[in-house]
């Protein structure tokens, strides 16, 4: 633990600036190329709500990704019954991963808009 408090420095703040890079890279991308779907930057946190209640899926927005993208969010009915449009992103991983998330989100939506 010391070591960690010690030494993480240059660390913490690689990790920090690409955390941020990816959040500023989803919500660029979903404003532009998903504008159906709403969302707000997070402040401290590497997750953002999706509201997709504009789509008018008829299905839990999740189960929608998972079987039109096999994107697997979390759910929003998870953490709340009446949250079945919603789903939530965790955009802390690669730039590569994000964008092939990023692709099969906009493929599934062109299916339904």
């Amino acid at each position: 633990m010391v070591a960690a408090w010690r030494d993480s420095d240059d660390w913490l703040a690689a990790t920090m600036a690409h955390l941020t890079k990816m959040r500023n890279l989803t919500f660029d991308r979903i404003n532009a190329e998903m504008p159906v779907i709403r969302l707000h930057k997070p402040g401290a946190t590497y997750m953002a709500w999706l509201d997709c209640s504009a789509l008018k899926l008829g299905e839990p927005a999740g189960a929608f990704f998972l079987r039109e993208a096999g994107i697997a969010f979390n759910a929003g009915e998870v953490f709340d019954p009446a949250r079945q449009d919603f789903c939530r992103i965790n955009f802390a991983t690669s730039r590569e991963i994000l964008d092939e998330i990023l692709n099969r989100m906009a493929e599934a939506i062109k299916k339904v808009s």
